[in-house]
Formats: structure tokens, C-alpha cells, sequence
């Protein structure tokens, strides 16, 4: 909470902050708190009148903010048609940044709509926005995929960068802006800002390292393409010998760590022997499974497989769902005695899973030492992959693990 709190004061207003703190705030059940998080509690109930004093100073007025209106302003002033995509970190940020320009006069009739689930570009207003009823579509890296539009003539991101594919694919010229700076114009289109003499633009503030990130990317695009030029020039012989040599050698490699990796589980069942173990709820000490009753799934989800987990769980749907991947994320789960976030509920292979988050559990062994652990492959039991006889049997017995 703290650390998303000062993003959004960062890059939206002081009163975003503060409102996101307070909805926060609210949920917590002081009766089922601990120590720290009371007094956390009682630290920002002494200081919330200073806040409040603070959302209503003018003064206080976020200068990136300003940047973004005037760039806005310029780009509609210039073409009352143009349209434009601003990619963001979070979507407290896309919360923000759509209420300031619908309470900002200049701003709101631009029409701005915030998109950030999976299936952004199919949505209505993906739609809207290609035929210029929203002027300006606010999202996160999530809804990027798919959002080309032909009339679009401007793509900034705010504060945002991630790697040099993101910014091949959003990047019509290599312009970076703060709260004090201009731009410069572009040499060339491409990716999400199709209309002739589209633009792509950075807004950050000085010495965040954003700028200096998105110049690495600009460094890896240009070594990409010196590559591609190489490998266009070189004899289709000599390519094909390359590419097959670089197969081999990635296959041995791959071997050689898996070899390695079955060593080191083997020494460690070794090391310590396994027993059964508990995982319970890191806030009230609920049982939420033992160690036999977790999978792994893909390599990288850990579900449960046992329906005691419905009586101890609630689920909270998501409005839709979001695809990773085979597994379609249905809602957050939750401890229904304290309300602690466990992690998510997923669909896969027609089966509602729920998928645990290893940090808000406690790991307790069969002497009552207890443990918490941050990734899966410290813990001290073998887990299994989710194997096709462990989804027959819960589609045969029609075993429902969470309540839907």
C-alpha cells in the first residue's frame, strides 16, 4: 500500500494518493491486525488532517501533470480529430490520470476511457476510440497488445518503460520529455501511432532513470537491426550451419542444467528429510492445506487440490476475467476468517483452481517449528506436477475446490 501510494502521488495528484490510502485503509480489520499494522493505523490516523491539508494546497500541483495537458492541448489545438494512447506503470495510475482530465475543463472533452484487462482491444471502448468518440485512451502494458489504430497520431508513455520490444512496437521517433522540456520531431512511423507524422513520446521526471532506460532500449533496438542486417548479407550455407550449431548448444545446455537441477533436489530430499506440512494463513494461523495437497502447474503456479480449502476461502470475481497463458484468472482469494490475500482463483482445464501466493503463508512442519518462505523452490518438500489423473479425479468425483 505504501509504495503504490507514493507511485500515484508521483505521477498523479496529491488527493489520488490520499484516496487510495484511505479505500486501503478501511479493509483493514483492526481486530484481526498485528502490531505493526496498528500501529501503521494509528501513525496515519494522527496525520490524516496534515494530508487532507495538503490535497487542498494549490500549490501542490503535480508539474508532470501540467507537461501532459499542454502536450494535449497542443496536439488538439493543431487537429481536432487527433487521437492518442498513453501507457502507464499501474492501474491506480490509469484511475488518476482519467479522473484529473475528466475534471480538468480543457481536458474533458477529449473523452478520455481507460482500458487495462487482457482483452482491451476488443473492448467497447477500444472500439469508441477508433471511431473518435474517446480522443485519448489511457492503459497499461496489458491492454498494449493489439492497440493499432489507424487515425492514432500520438503514443506517450508516462513514466513507463519496459523493454525495446514494447518500444518498437509503441515508437514513431525518440523523443523524451519532462516537466520543463520540449520535443523534437520524429524520423519515422511505426507501431501503435499509425497516422503520417505520428509521434512517440516519453514524459518523465529528470533523474528517475527512466529516460536513461528507455535510451538502453534505443541501444539494444540498434543492435537488433545491425544483426538483422548481418544476417540478411550472409549465405543461406552458412546461416543454416549457425542456426543448427546455436540448437545443439542451447539443447546440451538446457540437459546440463536439468541434470543439474535433478542433483541438487536429490541431495537436498537427502539433506532434509520430508514430512507433511502445513501451510496456514500468515495473519491468523487458519489451515489452508498440507504439502500433499499442492501442485505444480506449467512449472510455475502451485494450486490446490483439495476441497477443505472452499470452507476457509472466499473469492472475489474479477469483472473479467485475464488470460495467462492456459489459465484464465477468475478473481482474487482471500482467508474468509481475516480476509488476507492468498492469491488468485484460475481457470484451467475446466477446473477452478486456486493458485496460492507463497508469501502470505506460514510454513509449520509436524514439530510446530514454523517458516515463511518467498519462492516455492526453497521449500522443504517436493511439490507435483499437476498431473492428467489428478484432473480425472476431480472431474469424475466432481470435486469443486473453491465456491464460484
Amino acid at each position: 500500500m505504501y509504495n503504490e501510494a507514493l507511485y500515484i502521488n508521483a505521477d498523479c495528484q496529491v488527493q489520488d494518493a490520499l484516496e487510495f490510502v484511505l479505500k486501503t485503509v478501511e479493509k483493514i480489520n483492526l481486530e484481526l491486525a498485528d502490531d505493526t499494522e496498528r500501529w501503521l493505523n494509528q501513525i496515519f490516523r494522527e496525520r490524516k488532517a496534515a494530508l487532507e491539508a495538503m490535497r487542498d494546497d494549490p500549490n501542490l500541483s503535480n508539474p508532470k501533470l501540467d507537461t501532459i495537458r499542454q502536450i494535449l492541448l497542443r496536439y488538439y489545438q493543431n487537429d481536432c480529430d487527433s487521437r492518442g494512447i498513453i501507457f502507464c506503470r499501474t492501474r491506480a495510475t490509469t484511475v488518476a490520470l482519467e479522473r484529473w482530465m475528466k475534471e480538468t475543463p480543457d481536458l474533458r472533452p477529449l473523452k478520455p476511457k481507460r482500458l487495462v484487462a487482457a482483452n482491451a482491444p476488443t473492448d467497447k471502448g477500444a472500439r469508441l476510440f477508433r471511431d473518435g468518440h474517446h480522443k485519448i485512451i489511457i492503459a497499461t502494458s496489458v491492454a498494449e497488445e493489439g492497440l493499432d489504430v489507424q487515425a492514432c497520431n500520438f503514443v506517450m508513455r508516462y513514466e513507463h518503460v519496459t523493454n525495446e520490444t514494447a518500444r518498437i512496437q509503441a515508437r514513431v521517433g525518440n523523443n523524451v520529455l519532462n516537466g520543463n522540456g520540449g520535443i523534437t520531431f520524429p524520423r519515422h512511423r511505426a507501431g501503435r501511432a499509425r497516422k503520417p507524422g505520428a509521434e512517440y513520446m516519453l514524459v518523465t521526471e529528470l533523474g528517475c532513470g527512466a529516460a536513461q532506460r528507455d535510451e538502453i532500449n534505443r541501444m539494444r533496438e540498434d543492435l537488433m537491426n545491425d544483426a538483422i542486417r548481418r544476417i540478411d548479407r550472409m549465405d543461406m550455407a552458412d546461416f543454416t550451419r549457425q542456426v543448427r550449431k546455436h540448437q545443439h548448444d542451447a539443447k546440451l545446455t538446457r540437459q546440463l542444467s536439468m541434470l543439474g537441477k535433478q542433483r541438487e533436489l536429490a541431495q537436498r530430499n537427502r539433506r532434509q528429510p520430508e514430512g507433511m506440512h502445513r501451510l496456514l494463513c500468515s495473519r491468523c494461523s487458519t489451515l489452508v492445506c498440507i504439502s500433499l495437497d499442492i501442485r505444480r502447474v506449467e512449472n510455475v503456479h502451485h494450486v490446490v487440490i483439495d476441497e477443505h480449502l472452499k470452507t476457509v476461502a472466499s473469492m472475489r470475481r474479477y469483472p473479467k476475467a485475464a488470460k495467462h497463458g492456459d489459465f484464465d484468472t477468475r478473481g482474487k482469494l482471500n482467508c474468509r476468517k481475516c480476509d488476507k490475500d492468498w492469491g488468485v482463483v484460475a481457470h484451467y482445464n475446466n477446473v477452478l483452481f486456486p493458485v496460492l501466493k507463497l508469501t502470505n503463508f506460514v510454513m509449520e512442519d509436524d514439530n510446530g517449528q514454523r517458516k515463511c518462505y518467498k519462492k516455492w523452490k526453497d521449500v522443504p518438500f517436493h511439490v507435483e506436477e499437476l498431473s492428467a489423473e489428478d484432473i480425472q479425479r476431480l472431474h469424475e468425483e466432481d470435486i469443486e475446490l473453491i465456491q464460484w
